[in-house]
């Protein structure tokens, strides 16, 4: 497997992200079992640091998968759910098991040849997330947050 070329040298790191997940085809209902990611993010200086930026990230990506959606009221635009109690995010209690992994094989255009590691696996988690899901169910479901009662219309059941 290759690269795609970088002729500016920019520093976008190269991910991998799978998704594990388990899915009630009865409710609905999606539990991710577990997230992996393999950033090839070049020189690593602070590993553990750069491991947690990828769980940020999966934390992130996975409330945007599952749960994270502003609801606005349609006849004044104003925002329903803004608050802490009925804006709903990822909490330890929703966390999956966490596989972060880095690679140190290309060299980025940071400083010591580094390069971003949280915020492409932000962007990669909600997709594999889904993919999984389509994996799961053989439907697929292309708008986020995936609530349960997306899962039931896209199997017939809703």
């Amino acid at each position: 497997m290759g690269r795609a070329p970088n002729p500016e040298k920019t520093g976008v790191p190269y991910i991998a992200n799978f998704s594990e997940v388990e899915v009630d085809t009865a409710t609905g209902r999606v539990q991710v079992l577990k997230l992996v990611v393999l950033n090839d993010c070049g020189t690593v200086m602070y590993a553990s640091g750069a491991e947690a930026q990828q769980i940020g990230g999966q934390v992130t990506g996975l409330g945007e998968a599952l749960t994270e959606e502003i609801i606005y009221d349609e006849a004044t635009g104003v925002p329903l759910n803004f608050n802490w109690i009925d804006y709903k995010i990822p909490t330890m209690a929703d966390m999956p098991e966490v596989a972060p992994a880095l690679l140190e094989v290309w060299r980025g255009a940071g400083e010591y040849g580094a390069c971003g590691i949280g915020e492409g696996t932000l962007t990669c988690t909600p997709r594999s997330v889904l993919n999984a899901i389509y994996n799961a169910i053989g439907a697929r479901i292309d708008d986020i947050p995936v609530k349960p009662e997306k899962v039931l219309k896209a199997l017939g059941k809703a």
